[in-house]
């Protein structure tokens, strides 16, 4: 299930269990013991969502740290999903470096960030544009 479904639901739970108020048009929240369990589509959020979200917040961090500040700057972390590490690198020497050190950086990350489960970084070309340059 992906983070849209998964808010979109546990939204409905909230709308539909509302209750109004004696002598009121507007709707108020309803006791949580009146409202039912809408306890089981959070869990599932934050076990697919929230979680991971937090586990892969130090990557960034790592990654700039590990790779250096000259690398860092002209590479983009795309995303971290089921243990490998998208990077897009500014084509040429940047790519070069990256893709000769990738093993490296692997290691480095699964050191330092243990919980992430970094197994392979795979690498694209950054799309510079002309004020990029």
């Amino acid at each position: 299930m992906n983070t849209e479904v998964l808010l979109n639901k546990a939204n409905r739970a909230v709308k539909f269990r509302r209750k109004t108020a004696k002598g009121s048009s507007l709707p108020r929240l309803a006791v949580i013991g009146e409202a039912g369990n809408i306890a089981p589509e959070l869990k599932l959020f934050l076990k697919k969502v929230a979680r991971p979200a937090r586990r892969n917040v130090s990557v960034p961090d790592a990654f700039e740290q590990i790779a250096g500040d000259s690398l860092a700057q002209n590479c983009r972390i795309e995303s971290i999903t089921a243990g490998i590490l998208k990077v897009k690198a500014k084509p040429g020497p940047y790519m070069f470096e990256l893709c000769t050190r990738a093993e490296q950086i692997v290691e480095q990350l699964k050191q330092q960030c243990p919980s992430s489960n970094i197994r392979e970084i795979r690498l694209a070309p950054l799309e510079t544009s002309i004020k990029d340059v």
